[in-house]
């Protein structure tokens, strides 16, 4: 499942604290929404806008989610995988990169 959302707040998100703080929101609310576990974060950027990408373990499958602060705006961009039985491992690699190539491809325009 490929997902793209974003949420909007009343006014731009300029203080570094403020950025930090809705980041972790997101993250939290993804892991609440999927009842899932924390495996992987990272801080990252697009556009020198700042973001968070997260892995989770969810009951028989995993999420790559991406998360940014932009202004006033909040986006997400995720990926979620079924697990893989051991017969099939082969296929993961494919999935992986799959869903690389999907979060790669949210562009934000330059700050």
């Amino acid at each position: 499942m490929y997902v793209v959302t974003f949420a909007d707040f009343p006014m731009p998100l300029d203080h570094p604290d403020d950025i930090k703080r809705n980041l972790d929101s997101g993250r939290n609310l993804a892991l609440q929404n999927t009842k899932g576990t924390l495996v992987a974060e990272k801080e990252i950027t697009v556009n020198n806008h700042p973001g968070r990408e997260i892995r989770v373990k969810m009951t028989g499958a995993r999420m790559s989610e991406r998360i940014f602060v932009v202004d006033h705006r909040m986006y997400q961009v995720a990926v979620v995988l079924p697990e893989i039985e051991s017969a099939a491992e082969k296929v993961k690699p494919f999935q992986e990169s799959s869903a690389a190539y999907f979060l790669n491809s949210f562009k934000l325009n330059p700050k």
